[in-house]
């Protein structure tokens, strides 16, 4: 007799909109960026444009936090500690059976890079300081289809 073992079959997360009290119905959003002033600007900005913000500060942290509360969008720094951001978007599209959009906001911006975070799949690249009026476009956008 040959045992074989089973695949993890991807994860079903828990909707973080559901599961926050601080979210009221509003969409969630995380943050994931290792420079903390950076990470809570964006909140706070994110909060203003009538979201809930989730923040976190390294890659295993935010692919965590992606896969437990299902945020309906998620903002990426690319140049994270440990795992790179184009690691978590690539092991969230592997791991997670309905990933949430990702954008990556970044201080990288050469053509190379846009590349390298399509390839990983990223829905847009943003780069540092970011055009907030751009940003806004790519919310409604992304949450309006959600």
């Amino acid at each position: 007799m040959i045992r074989l073992p089973l695949a993890a079959a991807p994860a079903l997360p828990e909707k973080a909109t559901a599961a926050s009290p601080q979210s009221n119905g509003r969409p969630a959003v995380l943050v994931v960026d290792d420079n903390r002033d950076s990470a809570q600007t964006m909140a706070a900005l994110m909060e203003t444009l009538g979201c809930h913000a989730i923040v976190r500060h390294d890659g295993q942290a935010g692919l965590e936090a992606i896969k437990r509360l299902a945020p309906d969008l998620v903002l990426l720094d690319i140049g994270l500690p440990g795992m790179s951001g184009l690691e978590v978007a690539r092991r969230a599209r592997a791991e997670i059976e309905h990933p949430p959009p990702l954008i990556a906001v970044t201080g990288y911006g050469q053509e190379r890079d846009r590349q390298l975070s399509f390839d990983a799949g990223f829905f847009a690249h943003l780069t540092k300081p970011v055009d907030v009026s751009q940003l806004e476009d790519l919310l409604k956008r992304l949450l309006d289809r959600r």
